[in-house]
């Protein structure tokens, strides 16, 4: 079940293209409402604390009556990862392919060196921009289930949100999740994003997601 929903908005004077995410504590069970405005809060301080080409910027947070909003900005050409390799996957050369990889290879390795990881990395995660020139460029997103390495930062001590990947990630998706970002919703190793990286890198070059694979060869067999 999504905590979060999405809604595309144009800024009403300057016209300027926004993203703006709404974390519905209103429609929320009771039990859940802290949980996901702590995860709202937490999306935000960690992209308010990175600064890096390959993750998309968070610009504002703000309260709504429905709950928690956090405001990006939007490309008109953005596209997520998963529908531009639907579209795109059979025209991509090598080069391009590899230059996919690596761009999110760098983003990760940057938030790393900051002591975050990502923890529920999947191609609905990323945005695409700038196909069209035949240079696509690659933007990390979603970063609710992030949280710092280190349990500890300049000796304070870090509130760990409880959201699970299930509440963020159709089952689909849950095959580019570590395993035991699944069975451990406090681990908080780099690995985690590594595993990310290799099945999103197998989907990039064979064009299908994992299970999708794993599921012909099983049939075949």
């Amino acid at each position: 079940i999504l905590c979060c929903q999405d809604f595309g908005a144009a800024h009403p004077t300057t016209k300027a293209l926004r993203r703006v995410r709404l974390y519905n504590v209103a429609s929320a069970a009771a039990g859940a409402r802290a949980r996901i405005k702590e995860a709202a809060l937490r999306e935000y301080l960690i992209l308010d604390g990175l600064n890096h080409d390959g993750i998309v910027k968070a610009m504002e947070f703000r309260e709504h009556d429905l709950g928690p909003a956090i405001i990006f900005r939007r490309e008109a050409d953005e596209i997520r990862l998963d529908h531009f390799l639907s579209q795109e996957s059979h025209r991509l050369s090598l080069d391009q392919r590899l230059d996919l990889i690596r761009q999110v290879a760098e983003a990760l390795k940057y938030a790393h060196g900051r002591r975050i990881i990502h923890r529920a990395l999947t191609p609905r995660s990323i945005l695409v921009t700038g196909s069209g020139a035949g240079k696509p460029q690659l933007r990390i997103f979603n970063w609710q289930l992030g949280r710092p390495i280190s349990s500890r930062s300049g000796g304070g001590t870090v509130h760990v949100s409880t959201l699970h990947p299930q509440e963020l990630a159709e089952g689909s998706q849950l095959v580019y999740i570590a395993p035991e970002a699944l069975t451990d919703p406090r681990g908080r190793g780099e690995t985690m994003d590594v595993f990310s990286l290799g099945a999103i890198a197998y989907h990039i070059f064979t064009g299908k997601p994992p299970a999708a694979s794993l599921q012909e060869r099983t049939d075949s067999g």
